[in-house]
Order: structure tokens, then sequence, then C-alpha cells
């Protein structure tokens, strides 16, 4: 018997900041992200444009049955985009925290969390990765609109 794992993503309020300061919320969709499927995109300013892509792959030994599985879940910026970032990490931000100019912004894949089941035993590694090391917490992220570059 197979186990299912998806990745849950819940956002509760986004915040748009223009260039001049405008401050724009909006309540977001909570959503799975299944894993060996295609990316689940955001819209960060609702133009019809993804801002920001979350995915998810499960990896599985090749025995039978599996014996350990892998599930690695990685975020990417899209359209132009750019997430804050430590080398190939995701930095997760404590709420309140000011983002804006930086040199941490990436506009790569980058990775959110990741962990390891032993399927035989039933033992898990633990979520590890910056997501996984915090438990929750915030992306910020750098996009463009037609009035110029907004953060959230």
């Amino acid at each position: 018997m197979k186990k299912l794992f998806h990745l849950m993503v819940l956002v509760a309020a986004l915040q748009a900041v223009s260039a001049w300061g405008a401050v724009v919320y909006f309540s977001g969709p909570s959503f799975y992200i299944p894993p060996n499927t295609d990316p689940v995109s955001l819209d960060m300013n609702q133009d019809g444009i993804s801002d920001v892509s979350f995915s998810a792959e499960m990896l599985e030994t090749l025995d039978y049955p599996s014996s350990a599985a892998s599930l690695i879940c990685n975020v990417s910026p899209d359209n132009g985009a750019q997430l804050l970032a430590t080398n190939s990490y995701a930095q997760i931000l404590a709420t309140g925290r000011q983002i804006g100019d930086s040199k941490s912004w990436n506009s790569s894949d980058l990775l959110l969390t990741t962990t390891t089941w032993n399927l035989q035993n039933g033992t898990s590694s633990g979520w590890s990765g910056p997501l996984g090391a915090v438990g929750a917490g915030f992306l910020g992220i750098q996009f463009l609109a037609a009035d110029g570059i907004h953060y959230g």
C-alpha cells in the first residue's frame, strides 16, 4: 500500500507593495501541491500572469515494495520575478520582516523543504531545508507589474 503525500501551502493573506509604497492586500487561496504533477502557480497581483510556482517531486527506491521515498519541494519565480534566497535555498522570513532592495534576490528554482521516509519501518527523517527548519514563515518576492517593481 502506497501513501500519497502532499505539500499544502496556506496563503492566508498576500501583500503586494508597489515601488511607491501603496499596499494592496487580498486573500490568497490554500492549495495542495501533489507530487510529480505540474507546478501550482500563484498570481500575486492578479494580472493573469504567474509570479511564483510551487512544485513537489516524490522519489522512491527501485526495490519492490519500495523501501524508501523522498519528497522534495521547490519554489520557482516566474516571468521575471525573483525570490529572496541564500545560495539555492529559499529564505524563509519571519512576520514583519522588511524586504526591498537586496543582493539576495534570485531567479532560479529554490529548495523549500524535503523529507525522507523509511517505508519498511514507518520512520521519517523529519522535514529539513529552510522551511523544514522553521516550520512556518514567508517568502520574499520581487515581481514586475505595469507600474513597476512590486514586493510581496
